[in-house]
């Protein structure tokens, strides 16, 4: 299996995507990615979706989140960004982008 939960989804840098994908002894490809993803493979493939309750999911986010609230709010002290710079740089984790109202609170 290929774990692939590290890879960023927003502007995805093809790179380590393409070794990934590039190594015939995977066959699962597992993590957070858009859909498209079998365009990059030379074989053909499947998804499968697990979906969990609505509230389950964001309550998980929730308190998923909670631990990169000081370090996006440290990191900010520290380099004197902005909280979109932050973003744009790649400082902060991809979901955590939706929890910018809550991150600034």
């Amino acid at each position: 299996m290929a774990d692939m939960y590290n890879i960023p989804a927003r502007d995805i840098d093809k790179a380590p995507i393409e070794e990934l994908l590039s190594d015939q002894e995977k066959s699962v490809f597992a993590g957070h990615f858009p859909f498209r993803l079998h365009e990059w493979l030379s074989r053909p493939s499947c998804y499968m979706a697990i979906v969990r309750k609505p509230q389950d999911r964001i309550i998980s986010l929730y308190y998923y989140s909670i631990q990169f609230r000081d370090i996006t709010r440290n990191a900010r002290k520290e380099t004197g960004l902005s909280y979109q710079a932050l973003f744009d740089n790649r400082t902060i984790p991809d979901f955590y982008v939706d929890f910018l109202p809550w991150i600034k609170g």
